[in-house]
């Protein structure tokens, strides 16, 4: 029963794919996504039985003035006694002399399919993005150039969203259009998330942790970033990743894509933290930047048996 459950749930998330045509990074992703869920997908929230809040900062390019730097602070839990989860998120992200600011409220729907821990969520987001220009920034060969002039500095425009997450102890599948109102100003399009991912038990003190994203939006291929993790005694995990398009499957010069390194540790039952490091392709690459650094920091309320999140917790 439990494997024709995820047949079914993998044939309705994948249906979905067809609405888009490729994926662009027109929206901040974090290489940590696996411990970030509520950023992409409002059904995750309340899916611990706990309150949890995350932060992340993440500078990409490191070295290139203008580079992107992104920051995002969730929190989200669950309604006491009810199937509800609720969440909220601020992220903020900067590019040149562009800032753009989110801020969202989730909530889920929780059913329980079984007696085994395995449910199926159904969440909403609601936010708004504000868009902020610093045109002061801006230098142009041919003063007061028209194509630099977009007639106002800053605006604020409302975003709805929606998702799909399903989850059992050692197995998680989750699909969401975090925004799906599209803006031709400011060239902001919907893009669809597929995310899965598992622990396989090798030894009673190592797991691996495989973790992949498929991200895809009108306009480029679609991409993917894949980690696989080792995991320690539940508490430490260290791997690798690799982010590229799928009909290439891996980083080139022509598609773009990068390989990395992430690790971290509970450093408690309440805190932990996490950091991962990744490096583009070509000598271009590096002769102007250093990598792509992000670092996370995690805090679950109200818990105090380590042993008693294991697995769970990894989601």
């Amino acid at each position: 029963m439990r494997r024709k459950h995820i047949f079914y749930l993998g044939i309705l998330f994948l249906s979905c794919f067809p609405f888009f045509r490729g994926f662009s990074q027109q929206e901040a992703t974090f290489s940590q996504f696996m411990f970030a869920h509520q950023l992409l997908n409002p059904a995750y929230v309340g899916s611990k039985m706990y309150t949890n809040a995350t932060a992340l900062h993440r500078a990409q390019w490191l070295g290139f003035e203008g580079a992107p730097v992104t920051q995002a602070l969730a929190v989200n839990g669950r309604v006491q006694d009810k199937q509800l989860g609720w969440g909220v998120h601020v992220l903020n992200d900067k590019i040149g002399p562009i800032v753009n600011t989110v801020f969202n409220i989730d909530g889920a729907y929780h059913l329980t399919l079984n007696e085994k821990g395995h449910q199926l969520a159904l969440g909403v987001k609601m936010g708004i993005h504000n868009y902020n220009l610093n045109a002061d920034l801006i230098r142009t060969l041919t003063p007061g150039d028209v194509a630099f002039d977009i007639g106002t500095n800053f605006d604020i425009l409302p975003n709805i969203g929606f998702g799909l997450y399903y989850h059992q102890p050692k197995f998680y599948m989750g699909f969401s259009i975090p925004r799906m109102l599209s803006n031709d100003r400011y060239q902001i399009s919907r893009h669809g998330y597929l995310v899965m991912g598992g622990m396989l038990s090798i030894t009673p003190a190592w797991t691996i942790k495989p973790n992949i994203l498929f991200k895809q939006s009108e306009g480029s291929p679609m991409g993917f970033d894949f980690s696989a993790l080792l995991i320690y005694e539940d508490r430490f995990w260290l791997g690798p990743q690799v982010r590229s398009a799928v009909e290439s499957l891996f980083p080139n010069d022509r598609l773009g894509g990068a390989y990395g390194m992430m690790g971290g540790i509970h450093l408690n039952a309440n805190w932990s933290v996490g950091y991962a490091y990744s490096t583009g392709l070509g000598d271009l690459n590096a002769a102007f930047n250093t990598g792509t650094h992000e670092i996370i920091l995690r805090f679950d309320f109200n818990i105090k048996d380590l042993a008693a999140l294991r697995s769970p917790r990894i989601f």
